[in-house]
Parts: structure tokens; sequence; C-alpha cells
């Protein structure tokens, strides 16, 4: 997780744009590219300047980078900070204002978990990046193909640079070493279990009633039960209900809105009212979703333009559904766990591409039809075995 260290601060834009690159210095991250990168965004912000903060893992190709930075005539501009503690490193990066990055290869990619948490936007290369799995969803980090799209990126960024900016430090309460510690920890010590399931084509197929009752059974065997859906908060209540889950606290629009088993609101993140006046006034027709009196979603056709960066999408059957930026069911999540302090084991389940960044924060299990054929088929040998 993110050392306490790395904070938010508010960062706004000044003439002179400050860039970092975190990572050492070798072939594997690319250095010499970086600092080719930063020779376009430098003819086009030319009062910009770049650190690139690492230790020298290998000599030769250091000076390969120095002689780069003296052929692009950067030398002024590009300083090289070498390697440096947090303490140092929170200092080092506190006037900048966007991460680098064209590492061939990150494992986890902590530098731009760090950096985020701090408020500061990333463009980074999407090849072989495990962050992408955690953050491709973000308006705040843009995941490029190659060096070429690294100067349109930037200025996409710097377009809503004080918004990106604020939105980027939800990474500080996400990753904090505070409650992945503590997800850890119970994951090894605890005997307490929580299961964290997603609704339709997890728990209820449709399609199949053996399936249905095949997860919802695992389901009820947790000692505590929180259950996520797109679905509203009184459809998911009678769900609960219907079916006997005893889920004991619900998440609901996608995040939208938080509630006990007895449907006690404790939470809800509705769209601005600026956000649905311009949403409301280019799609009239749009359909509005209310909770106690607030917008929470608008839905339009998956066709539909929107070119406001205030807003998430989800598609539903050709339907895109508009959520708050900062609605998310991982959001929702984190928060619930820290509100019920909660220090037992945790599993999660989903199927499909709106669970995957919560699936992919918790190492979760996308449940797949044959994944259930499969083990209910296992199951019955079992037991005609036993019998045998």
């Amino acid at each position: 997780g993110i050392a306490r260290s790395f904070t938010p601060s508010k960062r706004t834009l000044t003439q002179q744009l400050g860039f970092c690159s975190i990572g050492s210095i070798k072939a594997q991250k690319d250095t010499i590219s970086l600092v080719r990168v930063f020779k376009d965004i430098q003819d086009t912000w030319p009062n910009s300047y770049l650190k690139i903060i690492g230790a020298v893992q290998d000599q030769q190709f250091y000076e390969q980078v120095l002689a780069e930075i003296q052929k692009l005539g950067l030398k002024d501009v590009v300083r090289i900070c070498g390697y440096c503690t947090t303490e140092r490193l929170v200092e080092l990066i506190q006037d900048c204002h966007i991460h680098l990055s064209l590492s061939r290869c990150e494992t986890f990619g902590r530098s731009i978990f760090e950096t985020l948490a701090c408020g500061i936007p990333n463009v980074v290369l999407k090849q072989a990046n495990a962050a992408y799995d955690y953050l491709n969803r973000k308006p705040y980090i843009k995941f490029v193909d190659g060096p070429e799209q690294y100067t349109a990126a930037t200025q996409e960024v710097l377009a809503h640079y004080k918004l990106l900016s604020e939105w980027a430090s939800e990474v500080h309460t996400l990753y904090a070493d505070s409650i992945l510690g503590k997800i850890l920890k119970g994951a090894m010590t605890s005997a307490e279990r929580m299961v964290i399931s997603d609704f339709d084509g997890t728990l209820y197929h449709k399609d199949s009633s053996t399936h249905t009752a095949y997860m919802m059974n695992h389901f009820r065997n947790y000692d505590k039960r929180i259950l996520c859906s797109a679905r509203g908060l009184a459809d998911l209540l009678a769900q609960n209900a219907q079916y006997h889950l005893k889920a004991d606290w619900l998440i609901s629009y996608s995040g939208g809105v938080v509630a006990d088993r007895t449907g006690k609101v404790l939470c809800t993140v509705p769209l601005t009212d600026t956000v649905v006046n311009q949403i409301t006034s280019q799609y009239p027709s749009c359909t509005k979703i209310t909770f106690a009196g607030k917008v929470l979603q608008l839905v339009l056709p998956q066709t539909s333009a929107v070119s406001i960066i205030d807003v998430t999408r989800e598609i539903y059957e050709k339907q895109q559904y508009l959520l708050n930026v900062q609605a998310s069911k991982l959001g929702a999540i984190v928060w619930l766990l820290q509100t019920i302090d909660w220090e037992g084991a945790i599993d999660a389940w989903g199927d499909g591409p709106n669970d995957a960044e919560w699936l992919a924060y918790f190492d979760g299990l996308y449940v797949a039809t044959n994944m259930i054929t499969n083990q209910l088929t296992k199951e019955h040998h079992a037991k005609a075995t036993k019998i045998l």
C-alpha cells in the first residue's frame, strides 16, 4: 500500500509546468525514450522541466541518457535526482504537475499510485503495466500505446487539471497501507470471513435455477455479506428478502447508495446539479434515475456522445448509465469497510467488466457459467463415489 507520507495536496497550474518520472535508470524503464518524449512536451510547453528520480542501475545506459539529454538541448531543464528516501521523494515532487512513465514492464507501478495519491495525474504506457487492471477507468491517468501519444495525452490532462488532480487523491484513500494492510492481515489470520458479491450474473442466473441456488447457498455461508448491484436500493432489498440472502449491507446504483440490511441509507453519491443541467440540455429526453430527491444517474442510448469528464459510464443492454465520477462500487466498498472497521478475511465475486475494478482490488473471482457447471459436476462425482 501507499505510505502515509504521500498525502494529497491542492495543485494548480503555474507558468512553469513540472513533470516528474520516478524509476531506476535502466533499459527496462526506457529512460532514453522518456527524455525524447519530454523533448516533444518541451517544444509545446517551453516553460516546463523534468525531474528524473531513481537510482542508476546501469552505468552504461545512464551515460546514454546523459548523452541524449545533451543532444536534445535539455540539460538546463532535465534534472537527474538519483535515489532518494520516501521523505525526500515527497519533497521533490511537491512542485510537479504530471508524472510520466515509459517503463516497459511494471509489476505493480508503485510510483504511479504514490504520485496519484499526492494529486499528480499520470501519463503512462499501457503495455505490460499492472496498474492498468486497477486504474484504466479513471480519468486522472492516461494509458497510451506509444511515445507519440504523450503530448496529446498531456494536453488532455492540462485541459481539466484542477479536477483531475482533485480526483486523483482518492488513490490515497483506496490504496493506503492502513487499508490494504488490514485486508492482508485479515486474509492471513482471521477466521471470520466476508463475501462481497455482484447480484445479476454472479448470484442470480436467469437461465439456471441450479446455478442460482449453488451460488446463493455459498453466499449465505459467510459470516458477513455485502451485496453489490447496478439495481436500485428498493429492488435489491426485495431480492435480498426473496432469496433469503441475508446480506448485511447493500451497495446499489453501482455505488451511488450504500445501505444496511434494513434499508437505512448510510451514504449517497448523486450527480451534481451542474452535470445534470449540462447533459439534460444536450439530451432533453434522457431518463433521470433519482433517489431521495437527488439525481443519481442519467440514462442515454449507448451511441449518444457525452463529452464532459465529470461522469463515469456503465453499459447495460445498449444503454449507458452516467454516474458521478466519484461514485463507484470500489469506492463504496472501501468506505463501508472503513466505517464498520472490518478486520476479517474478504472474498469477492463478480462476472463482468463493470466489476473489474473491485475484483482486481480484492483479487476476486470471476464467476462464469462453465466454472459453476464444472464445480457442480465435481461435487456430484464426489457424492456418488462416497455412496459407492
